[in-house]
């Protein structure tokens, strides 16, 4: 998702020792000393900072982008362990995790974040998340903790902390139904529209797959998509929703480049019959493992109904060609095909009768 818009999170809520958040202004304070000549001014007002946790974040990123090299180079130092989950009270083996996380490969990066999740350290896990900039590496972390980010949103909204529910809820929409859950918080939130104008602004090499998802998603939502442009009266009156494709139904061509696609991405042109269309695939649909005798009499059911149609077919024409039928709002009589004789017909031997 948008790097403005992931998750923040709560990494301390005061300053170790301190009854109250620090103010604005002994923020600056230290911000200033970051520069200070004294190394070990510099040093203090560092460890402070960083005790400050999210209270100090808005002061760094500020002092991270400003002229002072010392300043600068000791803002995003703090910047970066706040990121990365690290607090001055986290323990050596989460410290240890947290490294691994950070030097480690992706299948090191899924087993970090699953351990932290089952040992009670979602939230170091979560922030780890932020540090993964790769649009598809981050989505397979986000997936093998899915569960455990749910709860926390839910608990959230069970709560009307709607602000931090919206930072889980907007971590989790990678893909699938979690992408129609931010999507459905949007617009209740009357949100959905500004959010719209700025996807589409996006420029599309910029854009991710999830990215791509949320506006579909949210478009979906409104009903705007379908509603605006679709020339297909099936298609406006669902409001875009489109059944799932399966294999076998009968349109080969669009199945092939349906199930060709990944999450995320747009299909060309198909034609299809007299019409054109455009696919994006969403997700893909679970298997769902049936055994035979589960479902045998219910394929009976269906191809006995079937033939049945069949054979109430054959017998409807056959009594319209027997039927005469005589319309006289419209003054036509109809009278019944005549039965075909073949041309071929037997021949008969001419013999005389014996006398």
């Amino acid at each position: 998702m948008h790097g403005a818009l992931a998750l923040v999170l709560v990494l301390a809520t005061t300053v170790a020792g301190a009854a109250e958040p620090p103010s604005a202004a002994e923020i600056a304070k230290a911000v200033e000393q970051l520069a200070d000549d004294d190394f070990r001014v510099r040093e203090a007002a560092s460890v402070w900072l960083w005790k400050a946790g999210h209270h100090a974040r808005a002061a760094l990123e500020t002092s991270a982008k400003g002229d002072d090299v010392e300043r600068a180079q000791r803002a995003e130092s703090i910047l970066a362990r706040m990121r990365l989950g690290i607090l001055p009270d986290t323990p050596p083996e989460v410290m240890k995790l947290i490294h691994q996380f950070r030097d480690g490969s992706s299948s090191v990066r899924r087993r970090v974040i699953q351990q932290l999740s089952r040992t009670g350290k979602i939230e170091t896990g979560l922030a780890l998340l932020r540090y993964e900039t790769d649009d598809s590496s981050r989505r397979a972390l986000v997936v093998a903790v899915r569960s455990d980010i749910n709860k926390v949103w839910e608990k959230l909204l069970a709560e009307h902390n709607f602000s931090e529910a919206e930072k889980y809820l907007e971590l989790a929409a990678v893909d699938g139904p979690a992408v129609d859950n931010f999507a459905v918080f949007l617009t209740m939130q009357g949100r959905a529209d500004a959010y719209i104008e700025r996807l589409r602004k996006r420029d599309e090499h910029s854009a991710n797959n999830s990215e791509t998802l949320l506006l579909t998603s949210l478009l979906k939502v409104k009903g705007d998509l379908a509603a605006e442009y679709s020339i297909e009266p099936g298609s406006r009156a669902l409001r875009g929703e489109v059944p799932p494709i399966k294999r076998h139904g009968g349109q080969p061509l669009l199945e092939e480049e349906a199930f060709s696609l990944q999450a995320g991405e747009l299909s060309g042109v198909i034609p299809v019959g007299k019409r054109f269309v455009l696919l994006l695939c969403e997700r893909r649909t679970k298997t769902t493992d049936v055994k035979f005798e589960q479902v045998e009499e219910l394929l009976h059911e269906d191809m006995y109904e079937k033939r049945q149609r069949i054979e109430m077919g054959r017998i409807f024409r056959q009594l319209q060609e027997q039927a005469t039928v005589d319309n006289f709002l419209a003054g036509t009589s109809r009278q019944p095909k005549p039965k075909r004789v073949s041309a071929a017909l037997p021949r008969f031997k001419q013999t005389s009768a014996p006398r």
